[in-house]
Order: C-alpha cells, then sequence, then structure tokens
C-alpha cells in the first residue's frame, strides 16, 4: 500500500493480513488522498536508467540491497543500511530482457528525457516492472546519476544531455501544425 504520488517510499507499508492492510490504508490516507495497493512481488529490486527522446539509451542494473524486509522510507534515508550496487551481477541473458523491456515501457508510454525503470527479478528469471519513474531521484548520490556514471557518463554530462535532449524536443513540437495553431 502507498500514496499515489509521492515518492521515496513515504508512506509505503507492506500488509500480510486484513488488519495490517487497514492500517496500510489509513497510513497511506495520511499522506495522499489517492492510495494504490500493490501486489507483493518476490524478488531482486533492480534499477536501469534511460535517457532519449526517440532514441533510446539505457543502462545496465543497480540493485538495492534492503537491511530490513522491503526498502521503504526508514531503510532509504534513516538507518544508511541499505546498499546500493551499479551494476549489478546480471547473467548476460537477464540484462538483455531487462533492457529490452524497460526499453519497451518507456516507448510505450512515450516518455521523452529521463526515466528510471524499476524491475523485480523473481527467481525463476520473470522480469515484473515496477514503476516507470519520470522524475527520478537527481542528486549526486542517487541511482539515476550513478548508473550513469557506471556506464562511464558522469553527472554534469548527465545534465548537458538533459539540456540537449530537453532543446530538440522543443525544436520538434514547435514544428508540428497543431503548435502553430494554439
Amino acid at each position: 500500500m502507498k500514496p499515489a504520488n509521492l515518492g521515496s517510499s513515504v508512506g509505503v507499508a507492506k500488509a500480510s493480513d486484513a488488519a495490517a492492510l487497514g492500517d496500510a490504508v489509513l497510513s497511506a490516507f495520511e499522506f495522499d488522498d489517492h492510495v494504490i495497493l500493490e501486489e507483493f512481488v518476490a524478488g531482486r529490486e533492480l534499477e536501469l536508467a534511460l535517457l532519449g527522446n526517440e532514441d533510446v539509451r539505457v543502462t545496465r542494473a543497480g540493485e538495492i540491497i534492503a537491511s530490513r524486509e522491503f526498502y521503504d522510507y526508514d531503510d532509504k534515508y534513516v538507518l544508511g543500511l541499505a546498499e546500493t550496487v551499479a551494476p549489478t551481477d546480471l547473467k548476460d541473458i537477464q540484462l538483455e530482457e531487462a533492457q529490452r523491456l524497460v526499453t519497451a515501457a518507456y516507448r510505450a508510454l512515450r516518455v521523452e528525457g529521463l526515466a528510471r525503470i524499476d524491475i523485480f527479478l523473481r527467481e525463476d528469471d520473470e522480469i515484473v516492472i515496477n514503476e516507470v519513474n519520470t522524475m527520478p531521484g537527481f542528486t549526486p548520490i542517487s541511482m539515476f546519476p550513478m548508473l550513469w556514471e557506471a556506464e562511464g557518463l558522469p553527472f554534469n554530462a548527465v545534465v548537458e544531455e538533459l539540456v540537449l535532449l530537453a532543446r530538440a524536443r522543443d525544436v520538434r513540437r514547435r514544428s508540428l501544425r497543431t503548435h502553430r495553431v494554439l
């Protein structure tokens, strides 16, 4: 259970029975007027970063290794015990499938500029897309720039590329007839 319009796992809770579900719903409503109920997915939590408009580049996967039952707000920001690994140790076939799926999701949702897509890798190698984050954390220690750094693209180069992508989108959109009419 989680608030629909927040990030950083604020108000996120895991429920194992009806009573805990009720408590989680009430807690989530303290942070938002809409909540999301998601099925728990057992597996490794992985993240991939994407850059691009029509042409999309994707990183290798990074991994969150939670210090608790699941990666909640306290594990992210208070305890300091969770680990991030970038890149993580996937088999080539797992990485290729993860990159294929996140790229397909990026394109299907018509995302432009950037995204961090979070996935779960189940023990049977099935990949489940958890979240498409179109405004991921963007501090030098956030996973998005960390993944690009692991690919050899430093933080300042990521920022420069985002500016170029925004300018290219603006030029493309200004050329559309609907833009000229409005």
